[in-house]
């Protein structure tokens, strides 16, 4: 056998190793990808039944402040309730009736306002809010917002 009868040889085996390289490569890739894919798939179903509440104020609305809570979730909330734990001197007097909260339901980007004053010289307070959705009961969030 010639040296030039052994590079068709050497080619060929190159090319096939250099194929059975790249597909070995490929399907370590085409893994993680499907794996990282079903993680976001799981991660979208599971935001899918979580509710967001969050709370924004206005100053000055109406002659009082006013706090507006709303569902930033995909999910519906209900038995909405908030408490202010940082007011532990009882300066915050919120406008509502007794039987006000909680508050039944809130669908998604829907929203309640909840008027109040306060009388405290502290700039910064927390709002504990609770809520149940499909995710689970009883799902607690705390913010802390200018009032």
């Amino acid at each position: 056998m010639e040296l030039k009868d052994l590079i068709p040889i050497v080619i060929s085996l190159v090319s096939f190793l250099f194929t059975v390289y790249m597909t070995i490569k490929y399907q370590s890739l085409d893994a993680k990808l499907k794996k990282l894919e079903l993680e976001k798939h799981k991660q979208a179903e599971e935001d899918s039944r979580k509710a967001d509440i969050v709370v924004s104020v206005i100053p000055g609305v109406r002659e009082a402040n006013c706090l507006i809570f709303t569902n930033k979730g995909c999910c519906e909330a209900e038995n909405i309730s908030f408490g202010i734990p940082s007011d532990t001197e009882g300066e915050v007097s919120l406008r509502i009736k007794d039987d006000y909260l909680p508050y039944p339901k809130l669908l998604h980007d829907q929203s309640f306002e909840v008027y109040y004053y306060d009388f405290s010289d502290k700039p910064h307070h927390t709002v504990a809010i609770t809520w149940d959705d499909q995710f689970g009961k009883g799902r607690r969030k705390e913010m802390v917002v200018d009032l």
